[in-house]
């Protein structure tokens, strides 16, 4: 069984606080809102380290995946192993290809009021994070998101973007974790089925129903 995939899940889910943001946010505010108004719906490659808290082990991984507002996503991973994480917006579907194994979930508060939620609903960051712009060089900004619930299991996440849309995703969780995504071959005028989004379960295929 692929293990990073626990750990994606783990990063990229929580749960949110609300806060008043402090005036010196708005410019790191006004980048944010201006590089993901163009992301209702995209699609790319990416590629995927996981590096230990010593440095020492790295888990690569490659894959695919789409995005649609509202809370729709599909992450594929391909290498080293298949798998799919899959949402419609209403039910989480975790496919593991090698087990013949689906564990299916509604998607509740956890999934939704998220780092995930980042990309859906991008007028609610403020309210969750401590917003800082790191670094603009040309057409290429760092942003860096700080969860103001510090028992969300991840310290921050740092946004890439250049024109081309969100071409990387850094997370450093609580246990000094560090996760990168990289994002190449984007797609900002991608045209998506919303049927895409729901898992067809295979023949054969172990289904596992989970409660939040």
């Amino acid at each position: 069984m692929m293990s990073n995939i626990p750990v994606l899940i783990r990063l990229l889910f929580g749960l949110i606080v609300c806060y008043v943001p402090p005036l010196y946010a708005l410019d790191a505010q006004t980048h944010l809102q201006n590089h993901l108004q163009g992301l209702g719906s995209f699609t790319a490659d990416f590629s995927q380290r996981i590096i230990d808290i010593d440095r020492t082990k790295v888990e690569p991984s490659t894959g695919s995946m789409s995005f649609k507002r509202p809370g729709k996503f599909i992450w594929s991973y391909q290498e080293p192993y298949e798998q799919e994480i899959i949402s419609n917006g209403e039910q989480l579907w975790i496919y593991d290809k090698d087990l013949e194994q689906v564990t299916v979930r509604p998607v509740g508060d956890q999934f939704t009021q998220t780092p995930i939620n980042i990309l859906d609903d991008p007028a609610t960051i403020i309210k969750q994070y401590e917003v800082e712009l790191l670094s603009e060089r040309g057409s290429e900004v760092e942003i860096q998101l700080t969860p103001h619930n510090k028992e969300l299991g991840f310290n921050y996440v740092i946004l890439i973007f250049n024109h081309t849309g969100l071409i990387g995703m850094e997370i450093y969780d609580a246990f000094d974790h560090y996760n990168s995504l990289s994002f190449v071959n984007i797609d900002l005028q991608a045209s998506l089925n919303d049927n895409i989004f729901a898992f067809e379960t295979p023949q054969g295929v172990d289904v596992i129903h989970a409660s939040e």
